[in-house]
């Protein structure tokens, strides 16, 4: 439902900037809403296809999903490259300690020191 709500708020869309160029009247909510050129096809399935309103909502116009997703980024705002290497040397380590120590626990016994 929310795929077809979608498509045609972007057909509108589009018939308004082409309707826009021959020089016809538009009303200020379809100025507001205007796509004056189609998007390209990876802009056009992120938007139809993103997965937070992909089932239930809410619908979300191109316009706004466009202007959304061209924001620039601050220029303090790092690359997740770092925090990204760091959590897989982590998780490398302790699944090499868990694969070395993991058959030295024995956890029947750890069950039955904490049976009083």
């Amino acid at each position: 439902m929310v795929l077809t709500q979608k498509l045609t708020s972007l057909a509108f869309s589009v018939m308004d900037g082409v309707n826009e160029k021959k020089g016809k009247e538009l009303s200020p909510l379809q100025k507001q809403r205007i796509v004056r050129e189609l998007p390209n096809p990876m802009e056009f399935c992120s938007y139809v296809f993103q997965f937070q309103s992909m089932l239930a909502g809410p619908l979300v116009f191109y316009d706004d999903f466009k202007e959304f997703i061209h924001v620039p980024l601050p220029e303090e705002v790092s690359t997740p490259g770092f925090d990204v290497g760091v959590k897989l040397v982590k998780s490398v380590f302790f699944a090499v300690i868990f694969l070395v120590f993991g058959t030295q626990l024995d956890v029947q016994h750890v069950r039955r020191k904490l049976e009083f």
